[in-house]
Protein backbone atom coordinates (compact mmCIF):
# COMPACT_ATOMS: atom_id res chain seq x y z
CA UNK A 1 0.00 0.00 0.00
CA UNK A 2 1.43 3.32 -0.80
CA UNK A 3 0.81 5.95 1.35
CA UNK A 4 1.47 10.24 1.32
CA UNK A 5 3.18 11.71 4.05
CA UNK A 6 1.21 14.27 4.71
CA UNK A 7 4.52 17.07 5.72
CA UNK A 8 6.75 15.69 3.05
CA UNK A 9 4.64 15.17 0.35
CA UNK A 10 6.80 11.73 -0.39
CA UNK A 11 5.17 8.75 -1.31
CA UNK A 12 5.97 5.51 1.66
CA UNK A 13 5.01 1.97 0.36
CA UNK A 14 3.86 -0.61 3.22
CA UNK A 15 2.85 -3.93 3.23
CA UNK A 16 -1.26 -3.75 3.26
CA UNK A 17 -1.77 -6.50 5.24
CA UNK A 18 0.90 -6.00 8.11
CA UNK A 19 0.07 -4.62 11.41
CA UNK A 20 2.80 -1.80 10.97
CA UNK A 21 0.49 0.07 8.84
CA UNK A 22 0.20 3.57 10.28
CA UNK A 23 -3.00 5.54 10.97
CA UNK A 24 -4.02 7.46 7.82
CA UNK A 25 -6.42 9.53 6.85
CA UNK A 26 -8.42 8.74 3.17
CA UNK A 27 -9.95 11.34 0.65
CA UNK A 28 -13.52 11.00 -1.12
CA UNK A 29 -14.33 12.98 -4.16
CA UNK A 30 -15.15 13.51 -7.38
CA UNK A 31 -12.76 14.15 -10.25
CA UNK A 32 -11.88 16.88 -11.97
CA UNK A 33 -9.59 18.54 -14.59
CA UNK A 34 -5.69 18.83 -13.78
CA UNK A 35 -5.58 16.38 -11.25
CA UNK A 36 -2.20 15.34 -9.08
CA UNK A 37 -1.27 12.23 -10.90
CA UNK A 38 1.15 9.30 -9.38
CA UNK A 39 3.69 10.71 -11.83
CA UNK A 40 3.54 14.34 -10.96
CA UNK A 41 4.42 13.72 -7.27
CA UNK A 42 7.32 11.36 -8.14
CA UNK A 43 8.57 13.85 -10.63
CA UNK A 44 7.78 17.20 -9.69
CA UNK A 45 8.65 19.39 -7.15
CA UNK A 46 6.02 21.14 -4.58
CA UNK A 47 5.97 24.34 -6.35
CA UNK A 48 5.20 22.68 -9.93
CA UNK A 49 2.47 20.43 -7.71
CA UNK A 50 0.92 23.59 -6.84
CA UNK A 51 0.26 25.15 -9.78
CA UNK A 52 -2.26 22.02 -10.62
CA UNK A 53 -5.84 22.52 -9.46
CA UNK A 54 -6.18 19.29 -8.23
CA UNK A 55 -2.89 20.20 -6.13
CA UNK A 56 -5.33 22.16 -3.90
CA UNK A 57 -7.07 19.25 -2.40
CA UNK A 58 -4.33 16.94 -1.64
CA UNK A 59 -3.06 19.82 0.42
CA UNK A 60 -6.29 20.57 2.66
CA UNK A 61 -6.10 16.67 2.79
CA UNK A 62 -2.61 16.74 4.65
CA UNK A 63 -3.74 20.19 6.37
CA UNK A 64 -6.46 17.78 7.93
CA UNK A 65 -4.88 14.72 8.85
CA UNK A 66 -1.73 16.82 10.95
CA UNK A 67 -5.19 18.54 12.59
CA UNK A 68 -5.60 15.06 13.35
CA UNK A 69 -2.31 13.77 14.17
CA UNK A 70 -2.27 11.83 10.98
CA UNK A 71 1.40 11.35 9.23
CA UNK A 72 -0.40 9.64 6.18
CA UNK A 73 -3.24 10.07 3.63
CA UNK A 74 -4.03 8.15 0.88
CA UNK A 75 -5.30 10.06 -2.23
CA UNK A 76 -6.78 8.00 -5.44
CA UNK A 77 -5.25 10.45 -7.87
CA UNK A 78 -2.06 10.20 -6.78
CA UNK A 79 -1.31 6.78 -4.55
CA UNK A 80 -2.18 4.75 -7.10
CA UNK A 81 0.72 4.18 -10.43
CA UNK A 82 -2.58 3.79 -13.26
CA UNK A 83 0.46 3.31 -15.89
CA UNK A 84 0.65 -0.44 -13.87
CA UNK A 85 -2.32 -2.86 -14.37
CA UNK A 86 -1.36 -5.22 -11.85
CA UNK A 87 -1.08 -2.60 -9.53
CA UNK A 88 -4.41 -0.87 -10.67
CA UNK A 89 -6.12 -4.18 -10.22
CA UNK A 90 -4.63 -4.46 -6.80
CA UNK A 91 -6.15 -1.21 -6.09
CA UNK A 92 -9.36 -1.67 -6.88
CA UNK A 93 -9.79 -4.50 -5.71
CA UNK A 94 -8.38 -3.81 -2.06
CA UNK A 95 -10.00 0.33 -2.35
CA UNK A 96 -13.11 -0.97 0.01
CA UNK A 97 -10.32 -2.29 2.68
CA UNK A 98 -8.48 0.61 2.68
CA UNK A 99 -11.30 3.22 3.51
CA UNK A 100 -12.36 -0.03 5.86
CA UNK A 101 -8.60 0.35 7.26
CA UNK A 102 -8.73 4.43 7.44
CA UNK A 103 -8.51 6.21 10.66
CA UNK A 104 -10.68 8.55 9.03
CA UNK A 105 -12.72 9.46 5.99
CA UNK A 106 -12.72 13.26 4.47
CA UNK A 107 -15.64 14.06 1.64
CA UNK A 108 -15.02 17.18 -0.02
CA UNK A 109 -17.70 17.93 -1.86
CA UNK A 110 -16.34 20.49 -4.77
CA UNK A 111 -19.88 22.21 -6.09
CA UNK A 112 -21.17 22.21 -2.39
CA UNK A 113 -21.60 26.05 -2.68
CA UNK A 114 -24.49 28.51 -1.45
CA UNK A 115 -27.15 28.32 -3.52
CA UNK A 116 -26.75 24.74 -3.72
CA UNK A 117 -28.81 21.72 -1.72
CA UNK A 118 -26.63 19.33 -0.42
CA UNK A 119 -28.41 16.23 -1.50
CA UNK A 120 -28.08 18.28 -5.25
CA UNK A 121 -24.02 17.48 -4.86
CA UNK A 122 -22.28 15.58 -7.60
CA UNK A 123 -20.43 13.00 -5.35
CA UNK A 124 -23.96 11.56 -4.78
CA UNK A 125 -24.44 10.43 -8.66
CA UNK A 126 -20.98 8.56 -8.61
CA UNK A 127 -20.36 5.15 -8.82
CA UNK A 128 -16.73 4.99 -6.66
CA UNK A 129 -18.38 7.07 -3.72
CA UNK A 130 -20.91 4.44 -2.73
CA UNK A 131 -18.20 2.41 -0.74
CA UNK A 132 -16.69 5.50 0.02
CA UNK A 133 -19.34 6.38 2.11
CA UNK A 134 -20.19 2.93 3.49
CA UNK A 135 -16.71 1.48 4.32
CA UNK A 136 -15.09 4.50 6.59
CA UNK A 137 -15.54 4.33 10.34
CA UNK A 138 -15.30 8.18 10.30
CA UNK A 139 -16.74 9.83 7.52
CA UNK A 140 -16.93 13.83 7.72
CA UNK A 141 -18.05 16.05 4.76
CA UNK A 142 -16.11 19.53 3.67
CA UNK A 143 -18.05 21.86 1.29
CA UNK A 144 -15.92 23.89 -1.68
CA UNK A 145 -14.30 26.22 0.66
CA UNK A 146 -12.75 23.36 2.80
CA UNK A 147 -15.39 24.49 5.32
CA UNK A 148 -16.74 21.52 7.77
CA UNK A 149 -20.39 20.43 6.89
CA UNK A 150 -20.93 17.44 9.61
CA UNK A 151 -20.16 13.83 9.79
CA UNK A 152 -21.68 10.42 8.27
CA UNK A 153 -23.18 9.81 11.91
CA UNK A 154 -24.82 13.60 12.75
CA UNK A 155 -26.38 13.36 9.28
CA UNK A 156 -27.75 10.03 9.20
CA UNK A 157 -30.92 10.97 8.37
CA UNK A 158 -30.35 13.15 5.22
CA UNK A 159 -28.01 10.68 4.14
CA UNK A 160 -30.47 8.13 4.31
CA UNK A 161 -32.99 9.77 2.17
CA UNK A 162 -30.51 10.63 -0.42
CA UNK A 163 -29.38 7.44 -0.76
CA UNK A 164 -32.45 4.98 -0.16
CA UNK A 165 -29.77 3.21 2.73
CA UNK A 166 -30.81 2.58 5.63
CA UNK A 167 -29.57 4.19 9.30
CA UNK A 168 -28.67 0.96 10.08
CA UNK A 169 -26.58 0.56 7.54
CA UNK A 170 -25.13 3.76 7.95
CA UNK A 171 -24.28 3.39 11.20
CA UNK A 172 -22.94 -0.03 10.84
CA UNK A 173 -21.52 -1.37 7.75
CA UNK A 174 -21.57 -4.70 9.28
CA UNK A 175 -25.19 -5.16 8.36
CA UNK A 176 -24.80 -3.82 4.79
CA UNK A 177 -23.62 -7.91 4.08
CA UNK A 178 -27.34 -8.87 5.85
CA UNK A 179 -29.17 -6.94 3.09
CA UNK A 180 -30.25 -8.97 0.29
CA UNK A 181 -28.13 -8.78 -3.39
CA UNK A 182 -31.28 -6.49 -4.90
CA UNK A 183 -31.36 -4.25 -2.34
CA UNK A 184 -27.41 -3.43 -2.42
CA UNK A 185 -27.83 -3.49 -5.96
CA UNK A 186 -30.31 -0.58 -5.64
CA UNK A 187 -28.05 1.99 -3.95
CA UNK A 188 -25.95 1.80 -6.74
CA UNK A 189 -28.84 1.81 -9.35
CA UNK A 190 -28.80 5.62 -9.79
CA UNK A 191 -25.22 6.36 -9.60
CA UNK A 192 -22.90 6.58 -12.64
CA UNK A 193 -19.07 5.88 -13.91
CA UNK A 194 -17.21 7.29 -16.31
CA UNK A 195 -16.13 4.08 -18.09
CA UNK A 196 -19.00 0.96 -18.12
CA UNK A 197 -16.39 -1.54 -16.75
CA UNK A 198 -16.61 0.23 -13.39
CA UNK A 199 -20.32 -0.20 -12.94
CA UNK A 200 -18.85 -3.55 -11.84
CA UNK A 201 -15.82 -2.81 -10.45
CA UNK A 202 -16.75 -0.03 -8.04
CA UNK A 203 -19.31 -2.55 -6.27
CA UNK A 204 -16.38 -5.68 -5.51
CA UNK A 205 -16.44 -4.35 -1.78
CA UNK A 206 -19.97 -4.12 -1.46
CA UNK A 207 -20.42 -7.81 -2.31
CA UNK A 208 -17.21 -8.71 -0.92
CA UNK A 209 -16.28 -9.69 -4.30
CA UNK A 210 -12.57 -10.58 -5.96
CA UNK A 211 -12.55 -9.91 -9.62
CA UNK A 212 -9.83 -9.39 -12.60
CA UNK A 213 -10.21 -6.29 -14.44
CA UNK A 214 -10.57 -6.01 -17.99
CA UNK A 215 -11.14 -2.56 -19.24
CA UNK A 216 -12.56 -2.49 -22.46
CA UNK A 217 -14.94 -5.67 -22.24
CA UNK A 218 -17.84 -3.42 -21.65
CA UNK A 219 -21.34 -4.63 -20.29
CA UNK A 220 -19.28 -8.12 -19.47
CA UNK A 221 -17.98 -7.04 -16.44
CA UNK A 222 -21.15 -6.66 -14.48
CA UNK A 223 -22.13 -9.87 -16.18
CA UNK A 224 -18.86 -11.61 -14.57
CA UNK A 225 -19.72 -9.91 -10.99
CA UNK A 226 -23.27 -11.59 -11.01
CA UNK A 227 -21.69 -14.66 -11.89
CA UNK A 228 -19.40 -14.45 -9.24
CA UNK A 229 -21.45 -13.23 -6.52
CA UNK A 230 -23.82 -16.55 -7.63
CA UNK A 231 -20.97 -18.33 -6.81
CA UNK A 232 -21.16 -17.14 -3.53
CA UNK A 233 -23.94 -16.74 -2.15
CA UNK A 234 -27.65 -18.17 -2.32
CA UNK A 235 -29.59 -15.33 -2.46
CA UNK A 236 -32.66 -15.84 -5.51
CA UNK A 237 -33.16 -11.17 -5.51
CA UNK A 238 -30.26 -11.52 -7.43
CA UNK A 239 -32.51 -11.91 -10.50
CA UNK A 240 -35.15 -9.42 -9.31
CA UNK A 241 -34.61 -6.66 -11.95
CA UNK A 242 -36.35 -4.66 -14.47
CA UNK A 243 -35.17 -2.64 -17.64
CA UNK A 244 -38.88 -1.17 -19.07
CA UNK A 245 -39.56 -2.51 -22.66
CA UNK A 246 -41.78 -1.94 -25.40
CA UNK A 247 -43.65 -4.24 -27.72
CA UNK A 248 -40.99 -4.47 -30.07
CA UNK A 249 -38.50 -5.79 -28.22
CA UNK A 250 -37.56 -9.69 -27.36
CA UNK A 251 -40.59 -11.52 -25.60
CA UNK A 252 -37.53 -13.45 -24.27
CA UNK A 253 -34.87 -11.50 -22.39
CA UNK A 254 -31.30 -12.37 -20.34
CA UNK A 255 -31.62 -13.40 -16.41
CA UNK A 256 -29.00 -11.56 -15.73
CA UNK A 257 -29.45 -7.49 -15.29
CA UNK A 258 -26.96 -5.46 -18.07
CA UNK A 259 -26.33 -2.52 -15.46
CA UNK A 260 -27.19 -1.62 -11.71
CA UNK A 261 -29.44 0.57 -12.70
CA UNK A 262 -31.58 -2.47 -13.58
CA UNK A 263 -32.28 -2.63 -9.87
CA UNK A 264 -34.40 0.72 -9.67
CA UNK A 265 -37.57 -1.32 -8.27
CA UNK A 266 -36.96 0.16 -4.91
CA UNK A 267 -37.91 -2.59 -2.93
CA UNK A 268 -35.92 -3.69 -0.23
CA UNK A 269 -36.44 -7.73 -0.86
CA UNK A 270 -35.34 -10.37 1.80
CA UNK A 271 -34.75 -13.51 0.05
CA UNK A 272 -36.89 -16.23 0.09
CA UNK A 273 -36.46 -18.53 2.76
CA UNK A 274 -37.46 -21.90 1.41
CA UNK A 275 -34.69 -24.26 1.29
CA UNK A 276 -32.88 -26.17 -1.65
CA UNK A 277 -30.00 -27.59 -1.94
CA UNK A 278 -28.16 -24.79 -4.80
CA UNK A 279 -27.91 -22.77 -7.96
CA UNK A 280 -24.92 -22.65 -10.24
CA UNK A 281 -24.07 -21.48 -13.54
CA UNK A 282 -23.73 -24.19 -15.98
CA UNK A 283 -22.78 -24.84 -20.02
CA UNK A 284 -26.41 -25.69 -19.84
CA UNK A 285 -27.72 -22.44 -18.41
CA UNK A 286 -28.29 -22.01 -14.51
CA UNK A 287 -29.18 -25.15 -12.88
CA UNK A 288 -32.12 -24.88 -9.72
CA UNK A 289 -32.49 -27.95 -7.70
CA UNK A 290 -35.12 -28.99 -5.09
CA UNK A 291 -36.87 -25.54 -5.68
CA UNK A 292 -40.19 -25.16 -4.07
CA UNK A 293 -41.09 -21.82 -4.80
CA UNK A 294 -42.14 -22.49 -8.89
CA UNK A 295 -45.85 -20.84 -8.52
CA UNK A 296 -48.40 -21.12 -11.62
CA UNK A 297 -49.88 -17.79 -11.56
CA UNK A 298 -52.93 -15.64 -13.25
CA UNK A 299 -51.74 -13.87 -16.62
CA UNK A 300 -52.62 -10.27 -17.39
CA UNK A 301 -55.66 -12.16 -19.16
CA UNK A 302 -57.19 -13.27 -16.76
CA UNK A 303 -57.29 -17.16 -17.98
CA UNK A 304 -53.46 -17.47 -18.93
CA UNK A 305 -51.25 -18.95 -16.55
CA UNK A 306 -47.55 -18.04 -16.04
CA UNK A 307 -45.00 -19.75 -14.42
CA UNK A 308 -43.25 -17.28 -11.07
CA UNK A 309 -40.66 -18.14 -9.44
CA UNK A 310 -40.81 -16.66 -6.10
CA UNK A 311 -37.46 -14.82 -5.36
CA UNK A 312 -38.19 -12.66 -2.46
CA UNK A 313 -40.39 -10.67 0.15
CA UNK A 314 -40.84 -6.82 0.58
CA UNK A 315 -40.73 -5.49 3.95
CA UNK A 316 -44.87 -6.15 3.67
CA UNK A 317 -44.20 -9.88 3.65
CA UNK A 318 -45.99 -9.60 0.18
CA UNK A 319 -44.36 -11.96 -2.57
CA UNK A 320 -41.72 -11.05 -5.28
CA UNK A 321 -41.09 -13.32 -8.32
CA UNK A 322 -39.74 -13.13 -11.78
CA UNK A 323 -41.94 -14.24 -14.75
CA UNK A 324 -40.68 -17.46 -16.64
CA UNK A 325 -41.31 -19.12 -19.93
CA UNK A 326 -41.29 -22.93 -20.53
CA UNK A 327 -38.94 -23.59 -23.72
CA UNK A 328 -38.62 -27.66 -23.14
CA UNK A 329 -38.76 -29.98 -20.57
CA UNK A 330 -37.06 -28.80 -17.80
CA UNK A 331 -35.76 -25.61 -19.30
CA UNK A 332 -37.14 -21.76 -18.76
CA UNK A 333 -36.00 -18.63 -20.02
CA UNK A 334 -37.50 -15.39 -18.52
CA UNK A 335 -40.23 -13.57 -19.91
CA UNK A 336 -39.19 -10.39 -21.99
CA UNK A 337 -42.52 -8.77 -21.20
CA UNK A 338 -43.66 -9.09 -18.16
CA UNK A 339 -40.33 -10.12 -16.08
CA UNK A 340 -41.46 -9.25 -12.73
CA UNK A 341 -44.05 -9.37 -10.39
CA UNK A 342 -43.93 -7.33 -7.31
CA UNK A 343 -44.45 -4.09 -5.94
CA UNK A 344 -46.60 -5.07 -3.53
CA UNK A 345 -49.04 -7.22 -5.96
CA UNK A 346 -50.40 -10.03 -4.46
CA UNK A 347 -49.45 -13.50 -6.70
CA UNK A 348 -52.60 -14.55 -7.65
CA UNK A 349 -51.59 -18.30 -7.79
CA UNK A 350 -53.38 -21.30 -9.68
CA UNK A 351 -53.18 -25.09 -7.84
CA UNK A 352 -53.32 -27.05 -11.05
CA UNK A 353 -51.26 -29.82 -9.65
CA UNK A 354 -48.75 -29.86 -12.11
CA UNK A 355 -45.95 -29.35 -10.45
CA UNK A 356 -43.97 -31.33 -8.18
CA UNK A 357 -43.15 -30.62 -4.81
CA UNK A 358 -39.43 -29.83 -5.72
CA UNK A 359 -38.61 -29.19 -8.79
CA UNK A 360 -35.52 -29.19 -10.71
CA UNK A 361 -34.92 -26.71 -14.04
CA UNK A 362 -32.54 -24.35 -16.10
CA UNK A 363 -32.94 -21.47 -16.38
CA UNK A 364 -31.48 -19.95 -19.85
CA UNK A 365 -29.13 -17.10 -19.42
CA UNK A 366 -29.08 -16.02 -22.79
CA UNK A 367 -31.85 -17.06 -24.35
CA UNK A 368 -30.36 -15.60 -27.87
CA UNK A 369 -32.22 -15.74 -31.39
CA UNK A 370 -32.37 -19.61 -31.63
CA UNK A 371 -34.65 -19.68 -28.59
CA UNK A 372 -37.59 -19.39 -30.69
CA UNK A 373 -36.82 -22.47 -32.94
CA UNK A 374 -36.27 -24.55 -29.88
CA UNK A 375 -40.00 -23.36 -28.11
CA UNK A 376 -41.50 -24.36 -31.62
CA UNK A 377 -39.03 -27.72 -32.53
CA UNK A 378 -40.60 -29.19 -28.59
CA UNK A 379 -44.15 -27.92 -29.46
CA UNK A 380 -44.41 -28.95 -33.23
CA UNK A 381 -46.84 -32.25 -33.46
CA UNK A 382 -47.09 -31.99 -29.35
CA UNK A 383 -50.05 -32.96 -27.45
CA UNK A 384 -52.43 -29.59 -26.46
CA UNK A 385 -55.08 -29.99 -23.96
CA UNK A 386 -57.20 -26.75 -24.95
CA UNK A 387 -59.51 -25.12 -22.05
CA UNK A 388 -62.78 -26.92 -21.94
CA UNK A 389 -64.82 -25.78 -19.40
CA UNK A 390 -66.66 -29.00 -18.52
CA UNK A 391 -63.41 -31.04 -17.97
CA UNK A 392 -61.41 -29.26 -15.34
CA UNK A 393 -58.03 -30.31 -15.19
CA UNK A 394 -56.36 -31.28 -11.82
CA UNK A 395 -53.17 -32.73 -12.57
CA UNK A 396 -50.52 -33.77 -15.06
CA UNK A 397 -47.88 -36.10 -15.14
CA UNK A 398 -44.80 -35.63 -15.89
CA UNK A 399 -44.60 -32.31 -14.98
CA UNK A 400 -41.71 -31.87 -16.51
CA UNK A 401 -42.91 -32.17 -19.90
CA UNK A 402 -45.61 -30.25 -19.61
CA UNK A 403 -46.41 -26.27 -20.20
CA UNK A 404 -49.20 -24.68 -18.50
CA UNK A 405 -48.87 -21.77 -20.06
CA UNK A 406 -49.78 -23.32 -23.46
CA UNK A 407 -51.13 -26.34 -22.01
CA UNK A 408 -48.87 -28.80 -23.80
CA UNK A 409 -46.98 -31.66 -23.28
CA UNK A 410 -43.10 -31.05 -24.85
CA UNK A 411 -41.58 -32.83 -27.04
CA UNK A 412 -37.75 -34.17 -26.63
CA UNK A 413 -35.45 -36.17 -28.84
CA UNK A 414 -34.41 -39.13 -28.21
CA UNK A 415 -30.60 -38.79 -29.11
CA UNK A 416 -27.66 -41.30 -28.41
CA UNK A 417 -24.27 -41.14 -30.26
CA UNK A 418 -25.63 -42.93 -32.94
CA UNK A 419 -28.98 -42.02 -33.92
CA UNK A 420 -31.35 -39.08 -33.48
CA UNK A 421 -34.80 -39.68 -33.89
CA UNK A 422 -36.12 -37.15 -36.37
CA UNK A 423 -39.84 -38.47 -35.57
CA UNK A 424 -40.26 -37.67 -32.11
CA UNK A 425 -42.09 -39.50 -29.85
CA UNK A 426 -43.54 -39.29 -26.54
CA UNK A 427 -40.95 -41.88 -24.50
CA UNK A 428 -43.27 -41.76 -21.76
CA UNK A 429 -46.29 -41.92 -20.63
CA UNK A 430 -48.71 -39.06 -19.96
CA UNK A 431 -51.03 -38.78 -17.98
CA UNK A 432 -53.91 -36.05 -16.97
CA UNK A 433 -56.60 -36.59 -14.05
CA UNK A 434 -60.01 -34.09 -14.92
CA UNK A 435 -62.90 -33.76 -12.75
CA UNK A 436 -66.71 -33.60 -14.53
CA UNK A 437 -70.01 -33.29 -13.05
CA UNK A 438 -73.10 -33.99 -14.07
CA UNK A 439 -75.67 -32.07 -11.67
CA UNK A 440 -74.99 -33.29 -8.25
CA UNK A 441 -72.64 -35.69 -9.06
CA UNK A 442 -68.57 -35.31 -9.75
CA UNK A 443 -66.57 -37.85 -11.43
CA UNK A 444 -62.98 -37.89 -11.40
CA UNK A 445 -61.19 -39.17 -14.56
CA UNK A 446 -58.12 -40.42 -15.46
CA UNK A 447 -56.65 -40.25 -19.24
CA UNK A 448 -52.95 -41.74 -20.57
CA UNK A 449 -51.44 -41.33 -23.19
CA UNK A 450 -49.04 -43.98 -24.75
CA UNK A 451 -47.65 -44.21 -28.07
CA UNK A 452 -48.67 -48.14 -28.52
CA UNK A 453 -52.57 -47.64 -27.81
CA UNK A 454 -52.63 -43.72 -28.16
CA UNK A 455 -55.44 -42.09 -25.63
CA UNK A 456 -57.04 -44.36 -23.12
CA UNK A 457 -59.45 -43.35 -20.36
CA UNK A 458 -60.92 -44.68 -16.97
CA UNK A 459 -62.81 -43.16 -13.83
CA UNK A 460 -60.10 -43.20 -10.84
CA UNK A 461 -62.71 -44.92 -8.55
CA UNK A 462 -62.28 -47.94 -10.67
CA UNK A 463 -58.84 -48.24 -10.06
CA UNK A 464 -57.84 -45.96 -7.04
CA UNK A 465 -54.59 -47.74 -5.84
CA UNK A 466 -53.08 -47.59 -9.56
CA UNK A 467 -54.40 -43.99 -9.95
CA UNK A 468 -52.37 -42.99 -6.74
CA UNK A 469 -49.68 -44.69 -8.28
CA UNK A 470 -49.65 -42.82 -11.42
CA UNK A 471 -49.79 -39.06 -9.60
CA UNK A 472 -47.73 -40.07 -6.19
CA UNK A 473 -45.50 -37.21 -5.64
CA UNK A 474 -42.38 -39.63 -6.51
CA UNK A 475 -43.77 -40.07 -10.04
CA UNK A 476 -45.01 -36.49 -10.73
CA UNK A 477 -41.79 -35.14 -12.73
CA UNK A 478 -40.61 -38.06 -14.69
CA UNK A 479 -43.57 -39.83 -14.23
CA UNK A 480 -43.90 -44.23 -13.91
CA UNK A 481 -41.40 -46.78 -16.26
CA UNK A 482 -43.98 -48.25 -18.71
CA UNK A 483 -42.51 -51.58 -18.01
CA UNK A 484 -43.78 -51.05 -14.27
CA UNK A 485 -47.32 -49.51 -15.35
CA UNK A 486 -47.45 -52.77 -17.45
CA UNK A 487 -46.72 -54.65 -14.49
CA UNK A 488 -49.04 -53.22 -11.90
CA UNK A 489 -52.05 -52.17 -14.53
CA UNK A 490 -51.74 -55.61 -17.18
CA UNK A 491 -55.53 -54.82 -17.95
CA UNK A 492 -54.39 -51.19 -19.48
CA UNK A 493 -54.54 -53.02 -23.22
CA UNK A 494 -58.07 -53.44 -22.46
CA UNK A 495 -58.55 -49.86 -22.14
CA UNK A 496 -60.88 -47.88 -24.29
CA UNK A 497 -60.87 -43.99 -25.75
CA UNK A 498 -64.64 -44.37 -24.20
CA UNK A 499 -66.17 -44.94 -20.73
CA UNK A 500 -69.74 -45.06 -20.43
CA UNK A 501 -70.61 -43.78 -16.50
CA UNK A 502 -73.75 -44.60 -14.57
CA UNK A 503 -76.10 -41.35 -13.69
CA UNK A 504 -79.18 -42.73 -12.34
CA UNK A 505 -81.21 -45.82 -12.63
CA UNK A 506 -82.22 -44.97 -16.41
CA UNK A 507 -79.59 -42.46 -17.46
CA UNK A 508 -76.05 -43.01 -18.67
CA UNK A 509 -73.24 -40.64 -19.96
CA UNK A 510 -70.63 -41.84 -22.89
CA UNK A 511 -67.35 -39.85 -22.24
CA UNK A 512 -64.74 -40.26 -25.88
CA UNK A 513 -61.36 -38.98 -25.86
CA UNK A 514 -59.53 -37.91 -28.89
CA UNK A 515 -57.01 -36.52 -30.82
CA UNK A 516 -57.89 -33.51 -33.73
CA UNK A 517 -55.52 -31.90 -35.45
CA UNK A 518 -54.52 -27.96 -34.16
CA UNK A 519 -52.94 -25.07 -34.20
CA UNK A 520 -50.92 -23.09 -31.37
CA UNK A 521 -49.62 -19.74 -31.95
CA UNK A 522 -45.81 -19.56 -30.41
CA UNK A 523 -44.60 -16.00 -30.94
CA UNK A 524 -44.82 -14.90 -34.42
CA UNK A 525 -45.17 -18.50 -35.48
CA UNK A 526 -48.29 -21.09 -35.84
CA UNK A 527 -47.36 -24.21 -35.31
CA UNK A 528 -49.20 -28.03 -35.90
CA UNK A 529 -50.35 -29.79 -33.10
CA UNK A 530 -52.84 -32.37 -31.98
CA UNK A 531 -55.52 -30.93 -29.27
CA UNK A 532 -56.76 -33.40 -26.74
CA UNK A 533 -60.74 -33.19 -27.14
CA UNK A 534 -63.50 -34.54 -25.28
CA UNK A 535 -67.11 -35.71 -26.60
CA UNK A 536 -70.55 -36.71 -24.30
CA UNK A 537 -73.07 -38.33 -25.44
CA UNK A 538 -76.36 -39.41 -23.05
CA UNK A 539 -78.14 -42.48 -23.64
CA UNK A 540 -81.16 -43.72 -21.49
CA UNK A 541 -81.36 -47.00 -20.46
CA UNK A 542 -84.32 -49.13 -22.10
CA UNK A 543 -86.66 -51.56 -19.46
CA UNK A 544 -88.45 -54.28 -20.32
Amino acid sequence: MRLLNSKTLKFEEFEQSSPNVPRYAILSHTWGDDEVTFRDIRSKPIQALASKKGYTKIAHTCRLAQDNNLDYVWVDTCCINKSSSAELSESINSMFRWYENAFICYVFLSDYVPGVEFRDCRWWTRGWTLQELLAPKQLVFYDAKWKYVGSKISLIEEISRITGIERTVLFDKREMFLCSVSQRMSWAAFRETTRVEDEAYCLLGIFDIHLSLIYGEGRKAFRRLQEEIIKRKADLTIFYWYTPRNDMDAQYTSLFAESPSAFRLGTALKPSTSEFSEFLLTNKGVLFTDVTDLALVKGPKGDDVMYGFLVGWDNHGAPSAIMLRKVGPGIFCRDGHRPVHGDGRTLDRVDLGVLSAKNNFYILPDPGLAIEESMLRARRHALRLPHNEHFQLHSVVPSGMWDATDRVFLLTPRRSVFEYDLEWQYHVILAMTFSVVFGSMKVQLVVLYLNETGLVIFEWQQYPEHAEMLFAEKNKEKSIPLSDLQRYMPYITALSSSIEIELSEDWRARITVSRQPGTLQVASEGVKVWDIGFSLSYRREERN
